[in-house]
């Protein structure tokens, strides 16, 4: 009897020990809400133990953002260092917020807070290259970066060199996460895949080669590699040690992956031959995973001419690309300063639209980049070189080819008799707006 109440006596002890709650006051924060393009970023004053590797025993911090007359919204930052995280939130400007981030510990900063009309730049991180790229492993010729490009969640950064260094960066800490040699050539573009398991490379060289990296793997591996001087010729250049001699080169001028996993490559050739200039450019579709070529345009011959970039609807059956050459030369089939509208399944083209010259000022029509198609495919924007606007309706496609609207964007203004132009090159879509960015004036040399 006596043991059994001893039993029981220590049974309720330690319920009593269980069930009796503890009150612990929650730690102060104090810090700052900064609103950025895509989310915000939250700045203690003071430094904690932080660290983004899944822990059980260490849970990520908490953060609920509260909007007037709105539920709450929790979400789970990462840590950019000691006393910064990174959250990803959809904010309203000029709205009122609530926010409560608390720390595993307790820590707890709260503060109401009114996001701007525009969200501010921001500084994440500086990545010293060097060490990752290997940039003064010649020290007579130092290399230099040549192409960016994020994974679609902004948690992976590759960057190339015009050594054929390629590394893959984490954009939140700046470690390295993997690093090769693609070639001795120049890394020129580069894109991941929309679900960041893919990266494709793309190398200015004698072979001119396109390569895709696994990322899931725990070593990055290689799932294929095409050619394209098979396609756009390849060649020596007249100064093979001059620091200019990869231009001369095939390579690719844009690489882009669509929604469904599509890679598309244009590739551009400009080189010289007994004293004769020439170009040879080509525009492809690939099976992102397997490598498996789709289409390529022009399908039996290469285009003697320079593509100057392309866009697509995000469905991808609408792809449309800017062609032209300088000085003239034969285009056999084909006519300089064209936009060209190719159905994005077949590869076959839809139509053509030749621009005329803007006389006196130019004899011909040349663009930089130019192009933009809106997500559904109804509108082509595209300006060139000569400060001109144009907007295409494609749907239903035209039955008379010509722009549906159009403006002089940046054409030139004569000051003290002197032509003067603007760049106008940058443009983009959205199913509702044109978008064309202006740049620096100049004088015109063509």
């Amino acid at each position: 009897m006596k043991n059994q109440n001893l039993r029981l006596s220590i049974f309720l002890g330690l319920l009593i020990c269980v069930f009796v709650p503890t009150h612990t006051v929650a730690k102060p924060l104090e810090g700052n809400v900064i609103f950025i393009r895509g989310g915000i970023v939250i700045e203690l004053e003071e430094r904690l133990k932080t660290s983004n590797e899944p822990d059980a025993l260490s849970p990520s911090p908490s953060l609920v953002m509260r909007e007037a007359s709105e539920p709450a919204e929790e979400i789970f930052p990462a840590w950019i260092d000691d006393q910064r995280a990174l959250a990803t939130y959809d904010w309203t400007s000029q709205t009122s917020y609530h926010v409560t981030f608390r720390w595993t510990d307790g820590s707890l900063l709260e503060m109401d807070t009114t996001a701007p009309l525009k969200p501010l730049p921001y500084r994440i991180r500086t990545v010293e290259l060097e060490e990752p790229l290997s940039l003064l492993a010649n020290l007579q010729n130092p290399a230099k970066p040549t192409t960016v490009a994020f994974s679609t969640d902004g948690a992976q950064l590759a960057v190339g060199t015009n050594a054929g260094h390629v590394a893959i960066i984490n954009s939140l800490t700046g470690d390295r996460i993997w690093k090769t040699r693609i070639s001795e050539g120049y890394a020129k573009h580069a894109a991941f895949s929309p679900d960041g398991k893919r990266f494709y490379i793309g190398e200015q060289s004698p072979d001119g080669f396109i390569y895709a990296y696994d990322l899931s793997t725990t070593k990055p591996t290689l799932l294929w590699k095409y050619r394209m001087a098979d396609d756009i010729d390849t060649s020596i250049p007249q100064n093979p040690d001059d620091v200019y001699a990869w231009v001369q080169y095939p390579g690719p001028y844009r690489i882009s992956t669509t929604e469904e996993g599509d890679l598309l490559v244009a590739g551009n050739h400009s080189w010289t031959k007994d004293g004769v200039g020439l170009k040879k450019a080509k525009l492809y579709r690939f099976d992102g995973e397997t490598g498996t070529l789709k289409w390529k345009w022009p399908p039996d011959q290469s285009l003697p001419m320079t593509i100057s970039w392309f866009d697509y609807s995000r469905d991808v059956k609408t792809v449309a690309t800017l062609s032209y050459i300088r000085g003239g030369g034969d285009t056999g089939d084909f006519r300089s300063g064209t936009l060209h509208v190719i159905d994005g399944e077949t590869g076959e083209t839809a139509w053509e639209y030749t621009f005329d010259p803007l006389k006196p000022y130019f004899e011909e029509v040349t663009f930089w980049r130019g192009v933009s198609v809106s997500p559904d495919g109804r509108f082509i924007n595209v300006t060139a070189d000569d400060g001109r606007a144009f907007i295409f309706n494609t749907v239903p496609p035209p039955a008379e080819t010509k722009p549906v609207w159009e403006t002089n964007l940046t054409t030139p203004l004569e000051v003290s008799d002197i032509p003067i132009i603007a760049t106008n090159g940058t443009i983009d879509a959205t199913n509702d707006f044109a978008l064309f960015v202006t740049g620096t004036t100049f004088i015109p040399y063509h």
